[in-house]
């Protein structure tokens, strides 16, 4: 009775279990999520971070599990919608901006 009914909450425990808060994300995967922003490549993450491209596929698929996604893209505008990250702030290049008036 014990085993039936240990299989059969673990095969609906996530439906009664409340959804895991973004904190859980570890600070590695936080850094990886902050390259994804920027537009890096998986190969550009693992240059950065000093670690495989297989690591960085690892972390990517951890990230969207913890945030129920399935693509880059949606990890994104779901880390920015959670505030888990922010857009990067640029610098418009001093030449680019030199017509443009500040009030």
């Amino acid at each position: 009775i014990g085993t039936c009914f240990f299989r059969q909450f673990t095969a609906y425990a996530d439906e009664f279990l409340p959804p895991r808060p973004v904190s859980c994300l570890t600070e590695r995967e936080h850094e990886v999520l902050r390259y994804l922003i920027e537009g890096y490549s998986n190969q550009d993450i693992a240059k950065q971070l000093f670690i495989t491209t297989a690591t960085v596929k690892a972390h990517l698929t951890a990230i969207y599990t913890k945030l129920k996604v399935n693509s880059r893209a949606q990890a994104i505008v779901a880390a920015l919608k959670l505030g888990v990250v922010s857009l990067p702030q640029y610098q418009m290049p001093l030449e680019l901006g030199a017509d443009l008036e500040v009030n």
